[in-house]
């Protein structure tokens, strides 16, 4: 795995990207100004654009009838980075803060046309929704490095074995692991929502639901058909139930008390 940086980008985000003591190679690509490679293989594309730059692409059109398109032949994922501080003002213009005076002031760009927060949103909002191009926003030179940081780091772990977006939500507090993301993806059956209700499964409930079935089959089965239910865990290991867990699991389903 590596991250590629095109040698025309700002040399002050090379230098912090050189912080982190990641595997960085500058060299020249033809589209796209970073390019992290996954683990598996895939390419990720980045296009940063302060906000200037975005005006005037957006103007010019450069940005989605050149670069992005540029891009979609190489990469197998593009994301735009726009860099800059900026927020509506009251009558929908973008303001962006003054150094100086420590205010916010009206943003214009180099032909003085005012431009005004809707259009930018909007158009990012395309690029998003209509062109599949994920979108980021980022506050300084420093935050764009440490974006891209971190997306190094989520692409060394092989796409399958990311499991924070698949936690079902249970009702019963005790079911879930302090701090777990309370959201699911897809149409759980019911054996896996009734898992879910069970002390400590938490996001195994929908390996339970794949194991079982049925939700009988699931409330009847015994310590060791539930030992065979298995997973795999964030490092890629196939994991099962210990005894003590499955005999647990069992007689809460029971309606016995703990032993």
């Amino acid at each position: 795995m590596s991250i590629l940086c095109d040698d025309r980008e700002d040399s002050l985000l090379v230098q912090h990207l050189e912080t982190f003591g990641l595997p960085l190679s500058v060299c020249r690509l033809d589209f796209g100004d970073l390019a992290i490679e996954s683990c598996d293989g895939r390419l990720i594309g980045y296009e940063r654009k302060r906000l200037s730059d975005l005006i005037n692409s957006m103007q010019d059109r450069r940005l989605s009838g050149h670069q992005l398109r540029g891009m979609y032949s190489l990469y197998d994922r593009v994301e735009l980075v726009v860099e800059g501080v900026w927020r509506p003002g009251e009558g929908g213009e973008i303001m962006v803060p003054n150094g100086r005076t420590g205010t916010w002031t009206t943003y214009y760009n180099h032909a003085r046309s005012g431009i005004s927060f809707r259009q930018v949103d909007s158009y990012l909002y395309s690029q998003y929704e209509c062109g599949g191009v994920a979108v980021w926003r980022t506050g300084s030179v420093q935050e764009t490095a440490h974006l891209y940081a971190s997306r190094w780091h989520w692409w060394r772990k092989a796409y399958h074995l990311h499991k924070s977006h698949d936690v079902l939500f249970a009702n019963e507090p005790s079911a879930q692991r302090r701090g777990a993301v309370t959201l699911h993806q897809g149409a759980p059956n019911i054996v896996t929502l009734l898992a879910a209700q069970l002390p400590g499964l938490d996001a195994k409930a929908w390996d339970v639901g794949k194991h079982f079935a049925s939700a009988y089959d699931m409330v009847n089965a015994t310590v060791a058909e539930w030992r065979r239910v298995e997973w795999t865990d964030r490092s890629g290991n196939v994991k099962h139930f210990g005894k003590e867990t499955a005999a647990e699991i069992v007689r809460s389903l029971r309606g016995l008390k703990p032993e």
